[in-house]
């Protein structure tokens, strides 16, 4: 079910003018300081942040990359997002939260400051 929902999730956030990332549903994110803060908001999902924060973010005019990286194999489990009930939740969820992230309006994110200076440290892309 992970290989369909991938690309049921990445179809999505196309679809919804997101950025292009092959799996959007990794979990694995490297931020810079001000992405972070923006994260720190009180919309940020506490259990399942995946494609509604990538397209949020892109929305918000972060620079959103996917970079390949070399990970060991997760140990041999049974992975709860992947089995029964939970694996629909997840699907349920992870819609409702993208299509709110898709209709909610603009939040201005804190700039950020260092060293008394004002304004961002990163530029947003065109």
């Amino acid at each position: 079910m992970r290989p369909e929902r991938r690309l049921l999730f990445r179809t999505v956030l196309r679809a919804c003018g997101g950025p292009s990332i092959a799996d959007p549903t990794s979990g694995f994110q490297a931020l810079s300081r001000r992405a972070f803060r923006f994260c720190c908001g009180d919309f940020f999902p506490p259990d399942y942040p995946d494609i509604d924060v990538l397209l949020l973010l892109h929305r918000h005019d972060f620079r959103v990359l996917e970079l390949p990286v070399r990970m060991a194999p997760s140990p041999p489990k049974p992975a709860p997002l992947h089995a029964g009930l939970t694996a629909v939740y997840y699907t349920y969820k992870m819609l409702l939260s993208t299509f709110r992230s898709l209709l909610a309006p603009r939040i201005d994110p804190l700039p950020d400051v260092r060293a008394g200076r004002g304004g961002s440290s990163e530029e947003p892309h065109p």
